[in-house]
């Protein structure tokens, strides 16, 4: 394709100018002059003839549009190609030649570590073994054409100029070469540093706020607004006093196991995790608008419930390893807070703020033992999907008048959700079954350790009446 270029790398205007005096040599030799009778002739026109005129218009073509700034690579090399072909019509031997000439290049093309110094030198070194083989074996005696005017010699001319031509043309597609490596390697190394900023990012920034300022293009400071969120705040009780007695590592092993497990809960229902406050954590629902108020609100509480069964496995767990007593409890409340980014030029934070944030943050603070407080502007969105005790009205700082408080039981017993688990505990008993997440292979092993726990609890039983008893 012809067209302007500024990526490109364009043939020299010289390079066509080479190209035509090979083809003008090829016509020149068409030329019989007697110099007795000073009269000029033209032999008969062969294919070798029409090639070599075919070569010169369109080297001609070829010079034109490289002075007006066209790029015109592709004639150039087609221009070659011809050279080639009347080359091999009109002495073939010399055709072996060309073509380990155009090898070469083809060669120097795929390997631009070589540089130019070394391509040159081997060039020329193959050009003059070449030509001393080709002397010596007797190649060039026959004049390649049946001309006064042009003999052997000029053949190795027209030789050494076609190996001009090769060299400039695969140079320059060395060049092209070279740069689309280096495009390459940068792009491959932007590539690595967009995934590291990305994972980074992550780690840091909720996605659903740093995905859509890359992919938007969106301004930071421009990203603010006001929403109807709900909001939910939930931390450990009797993890202050516990830390007090524990050394850094096991402290730190503590809190990160739970914090990593909240992250996967809230990951899971798409909240996003503003921040960390100690042993507690606070998410929201509600930026991004694929889903209604109400819906937030139920998704809110069904994270919830599932950070409560998971604080329970973790539980059990501690208790294995002597750490009694932890239990979270959370807090939920649904209104308008004003989110984005708030700061300074040099540090800014992406968060909520608004008298319903706090209002969350009252209602864990009431929060017994594993329980989920909600607030009445919550219950009006979940109490037909969820089980909710009232509290009553409850007296929290920073409000003047009493706030009405629910605590979230348990999912509304359809049979749908019914089936999806089990889960009840008692002081000294713990059961919970997830239908979900157990797979099917690992109903054989539940079944067993259910079978030797009702043993157990027989056997503690026939125990225990024999004590009344006696």
């Amino acid at each position: 394709m012809i067209g302007k270029s500024s990526v490109t790398k364009k043939i020299n205007y010289y390079d066509a100018l080479i190209i035509m005096v090979v083809s003008a040599m090829v016509i020149a030799s068409k030329i019989q002059y007697d110099v007795d009778s000073n009269y000029v002739s033209i032999d008969a026109v062969n294919l070798s003839d029409i090639f070599a005129m075919i070569t010169f218009l369109l080297s001609a073509i070829l010079t034109l549009l490289d002075l007006k700034g066209y790029d015109t690579e592709l004639m150039a090399y087609g221009s070659i190609f011809l050279a080639g072909a009347f080359i091999g019509i009109s002495h073939f031997d010399l055709l072996i030649m060309f073509a380990l000439l155009l090898s070469l290049g083809i060669r120097v093309a795929k390997s631009p570590e070589l540089g130019y110094f070394p391509v040159f030198i081997s060039t020329a070194f193959a050009i003059t073994l070449g030509f001393l083989v080709g002397y010596f074996f007797d190649v060039f005696q026959a004049p390649l054409f049946a001309s006064t005017i042009i003999g052997k010699y000029p053949t190795v001319l027209l030789i050494l100029l076609v190996a001009a031509i090769v060299f400039r043309a695969f140079s320059n597609a060395f060049d092209e070469v070279y740069e689309i490596e280096e495009k390459c390697e940068e792009q491959q190394t932007r590539i690595k540093e967009l995934t590291y900023i990305n994972n980074s990012l992550a780690r840091f920034v909720p996605h659903q706020i740093w995905q859509p300022l890359i992919r938007d293009n969106t301004p930071a400071s421009l990203f603010n607004k006001r929403a109807k969120l709900t909001i939910v705040f939930s931390d450990i009780i009797g993890f202050t006093q516990l830390s007090d007695n524990l050394s850094p590592d096991v402290l730190t092993e503590i809190l990160n196991t739970y914090m990593n497990r909240m992250t996967i809960v809230a990951k899971r229902h798409d909240a996003v995790l503003d921040k960390f406050i100690g042993d507690g954590m606070m998410c929201f629902f509600g930026t991004h608008g694929h889903r209604s108020v109400e819906e937030n609100a139920v998704a809110c509480v069904e994270m919830a419930l599932d950070m409560r069964r998971e604080m329970r496995d973790l539980r059990r767990k501690w208790q294995s390893e002597g750490f009694e007593g932890l239990y979270v409890r959370i807090g939920i409340n649904t209104g308008f807070c004003h989110v984005g980014n708030f700061g300074t030029d040099i540090r800014m934070s992406y968060t909520i703020i608004g008298k319903e944030v706090n209002l969350a943050s009252r209602l864990e603070s009431v929060a017994g033992q594993d329980e989920i407080v909600i607030s009445q502007s919550t219950y009006d969105y979940v109490n037909s999907d969820y089980v909710c005790e009232k509290v009553g009205n409850v007296k929290l700082k920073g409000f003047e008048e009493p706030v009405t408080c629910w605590r979230v039981k348990e999912p509304v017993n359809t049979q749908a959700k019914a089936a999806q688990w089990v889960d009840h505990e008692l002081p000294g008993f713990n059961l919970h079954l997830n239908f979900q997440d157990i797979k099917n292979y690992d109903y054989m092993a539940i079944r067993q350790y259910l079978n030797k726990a009702i043993e157990r609890v027989d056997s503690a039983e026939t125990v225990a009446n024999l004590s009344i008893d006696k």
